[in-house]
């Protein structure tokens, strides 16, 4: 038989703040959306765009909404009681311990500030970054993200996405005289002298774009963005390059 000291053990376990707080976010569910398929007759209601994010399987908390907004790690607001010295027991309430800060995100290259609580900056120290706090694929992560965090963290699991099948995670990387480093995207030769680019198709388009529109306004010609797009979307790099030298473009400012 179960004696009365391991019963009351028992019983101050399954009453503890931090298991009612589990309790409160494994309550919440996201009502299963159905999923249409071609043939199927037409929804009632169409979403106007689609969901830019993956719906998170806890939802949003109802209890603390703050806490939808932030890395809480799964903490709630608590209440009890303020008991003074004549037994007299005032209702009272405990909120988590909530900073603000900016943390750096390695795979975004950006700072991410948010809410978080200092016992999730801790975890996020010890992890080693956001980013490794954020992808962890363990179920109590998940469950202590919050729908915040669930965004986030598809954003750098998107992110990392890009990069692995980027076209150009294997370009030589050259350190400039200031002791920064750059990749070479391409090397051109132009009048017995060769240019390591250090910048893409996409910025050397943004650099000739206001050459253009001055070529043809000497022409009395108006050029818009669209058009421009439509006539250098088909050309090479080099073709490229070779329009910026024309119009006097300096290529030292994007070469080592």
């Amino acid at each position: 038989m179960m004696n009365r000291l391991t019963f009351i053990r028992k019983i101050s376990i399954l009453g503890s703040p931090l298991l009612r707080e589990w309790r409160l976010v494994e309550s919440r569910r996201v009502a299963v959306k159905p999923e249409y398929k071609v043939g199927d007759s037409k929804p009632l209601y169409v979403p106007p765009r689609r969901p830019e994010f993956p719906d998170y399987k806890y939802g949003e908390s109802k209890i603390f909404k703050q806490s939808n907004k932030g890395l809480y790690g799964g903490q709630f607001i608590q209440f009890g009681n303020n008991v003074s010295e004549s037994k007299k027991k005032v209702r009272r309430r405990w909120l988590p311990n909530i900073i603000k800060k900016g943390l750096w995100s390695e795979t975004l290259n950006k700072i991410i500030r948010i809410k978080l609580t200092t016992k999730v900056y801790r975890t996020i120290t010890k992890e080693g970054g956001i980013d490794n706090y954020l992808t962890k694929d363990k179920s109590a992560r998940i469950k202590e993200l919050g729908p915040a965090g669930w965004k986030l963290r598809y954003r750098i699991l998107t992110k990392k996405e890009q990069l692995s099948n980027s076209p150009h995670k294997d370009l030589p990387v050259v350190e400039k005289a200031d002791g920064s480093k750059s990749k070479i995207y391409y090397n051109f030769s132009i009048d017995g002298k060769t240019y390591q680019i250090t910048v893409g198709k996409r910025k050397l388009l943004y650099y000739l774009f206001p050459l253009e529109i001055l070529e043809h306004k000497a022409d009395g010609e108006s050029l818009s963005y669209k058009k421009f797009i439509s006539l250098y979307q088909e050309r090479s790099t080099e073709q490229i390059l070779q329009a910026l030298s024309k119009y006097g473009f300096d290529l030292n400012t994007i070469s080592v």
